[in-house]
């Protein structure tokens, strides 16, 4: 496993850089659906996932906080 930090630590920047491209996952297609389900709101959220924190900067955007 020290291996594996090693290699995420050292390609983390790309990865966000990726993760952040438009278009090249499913996120980009349901984005929008997502935000308008949720709507917008003050109150705490929690979001758990595996990712570079997208979905959290999208529910910051919609005005929760954690």
């Amino acid at each position: 496993m020290k291996g594996d930090k090693e290699h995420w630590t050292r390609v983390a920047d790309q990865w966000i850089a990726w993760a952040r491209l438009p278009a090249h996952d499913a996120f980009w297609v349901y984005r929008e659906g997502l935000t308008r389900f949720i709507g917008e709101g003050s109150g705490r959220a929690l979001e758990v996932g595996c990712g570079e924190g997208r979905v959290a900067r999208e529910l910051k955007a919609l005005g929760y906080r954690d």
